[in-house]
Formats: C-alpha cells, structure tokens, sequence
C-alpha cells in the first residue's frame, strides 16, 4: 500500500459520477488526492499548465472517462500520446461502454487499465484502490 499521498485526475463531465467516484474513494486506505476535468480539452490543458509552471508535479494516475463533449476520451489519449514535455502518466479508463472496440481503440491509444462502471457505486472504492494502487508512480 502506497504512504505517499497519490495524486489522481478524475477527467469526467458527470458531477454525479464524479463524485460517486470521489466518495468510494474517501472509503478506502488509500491516501489521496483528486483533481477533476470535466473533458479531454479541460485536462490535457491542466497538464500542460503543469509542464509549463516547470515544477514537475503531475498527476501519478488517471481516471478517465471516454464519453464526454468536447475533447472525448479517446481523443484525449491521442492528445495525452503526442504531447511533448508530458511524463508517462498511467490512464485507468472507468466508463459505461460496453463496446469492445472501445477498448481496443484505448489500448491503441495507450490506456492502461479498463473499468466497466458498475450500475452501483458500492463496489468501485475497493475496484478502484487496488487498481490505482498498482498504476500510481508515487
């Protein structure tokens, strides 16, 4: 289990969803911290104000949702691929879709772990704090 505080950008335009995802969370041991985007545009934007501050803090993982406006998630990956000056941040995939060309469009694009979001959020914390725990690089 990580000591160190872990920090997770949660890329998601539901606020419901998202804060579902911020109170599993909060139920597990995993000590954090989470920033949210509301699209792919919004955090490909907030990473690059990172790379620009020049103090090398980015996120140790995200959490991405791929059915958004604007900037989707796929779309997003692609960004996150291209994008100079960006560390390798590990991208966990949490959305509805059941389609299996969705996940190996993200694998194409550099996804690392896939999740399915459950019809309820009881079972996500524990899901997500093993998950997240094995990607971070704290």
């Amino acid at each position: 289990m990580q000591n160190r505080e872990i920090e997770i950008l949660v890329v998601e335009d539901n606020a419901a969803d998202a804060r579902l995802l911020k109170e599993a969370l909060i139920d597990t041991r995993l000590p954090h911290r989470i920033c949210r985007s509301v699209d792919g545009e919004d955090a490909i934007n907030y990473l690059r104000e990172r790379r620009d501050e020049g103090s090398g803090r980015f996120p140790n993982v995200i959490v991405l949702d791929l059915n958004m406006p604007k900037v989707n998630g796929h779309q997003f990956l692609k960004l996150l691929n291209t994008e100079t000056g960006l560390p390798e941040i590990p991208v966990i995939v949490l959305t509805v879709s059941q389609d299996e060309e969705d996940v190996i469009q993200a694998l194409q694009y550099g996804m690392n772990f896939y999740l399915r979001k459950p019809p309820s959020a009881v079972n996500i914390g524990p899901i997500l704090e093993r998950v997240v725990s094995l990607w971070a690089k704290a």
